[in-house]
């Protein structure tokens, strides 16, 4: 929890008043992957943790609205960047987002940074991922012992939300959201 960026792997360890953990679920159905992930907050937490979590709603939020056919992957990570800077927070640029079918992870990857090129260009029919971690200064995240969790050694914290987005020909479905739409705000 706190520092570890992405999947984390259960453990012993009690939460604590004013920590910050995310919960990423995958799951299949049918034949067909999903994939989300929220960022949850323990008691009193404090009010640099609480801007994080919600520069890393308000930056996932922005990537999905910057989804559109005709547009790139690249927008995407542009938007995130920019909202994510605007609450004075920097993304992890070393994990992306991901396209999900009948596998959890396939093409194409879904940059949460500003890229050099214009990235993938997006098209009616395509699913993928946008799950930006987001963190209150740069930092890294170092792969742990587990062989699948990565966390920020120094003790940064970070947040980070996950969301499934089917791009369809007059717009999007955000398909961890029953009604297909995002609140301005978590649900919680």
């Amino acid at each position: 929890m706190n520092n570890v960026a992405v999947h984390g792997i259960p453990n012993s360890q009690p939460l604590m008043d004013g920590d910050v953990f995310t919960l990423d679920v995958a799951c299949e159905l049918d034949g067909w992957m999903g994939d989300g992930a929220w960022t949850y907050f323990v008691g009193n937490v404090s009010p640099d943790r609480r801007r994080l979590v919600s520069a890393a709603w308000k930056a996932t939020c922005a990537g999905i609205r910057a989804v559109c056919v005709g547009g790139s992957t690249g927008d995407i990570g542009r938007a995130v960047e920019a909202e994510a800077k605007r609450f004075g927070c920097v993304v992890l640029p070393g994990f992306v987002g991901h396209g999900i079918g009948s596998r959890l992870h396939e093409p194409p990857s879904v940059p949460h940074v500003r890229r050099v090129t214009g990235g993938v260009a997006i098209e009616s029919g395509m699913v993928f991922t946008i799950e930006p971690i987001l963190a209150l200064e740069k930092t890294e995240a170092t792969l742990m012992d587990d062989g699948w969790s990565y966390a920020c050694l120094d003790g940064t914290a970070t947040a980070q939300f996950e969301h499934t987005v089917a791009v369809l020909s007059d717009g999007i479905d955000v398909l961890t959201f029953p009604d297909g739409a995002l609140p301005d705000l978590p649900p919680w």
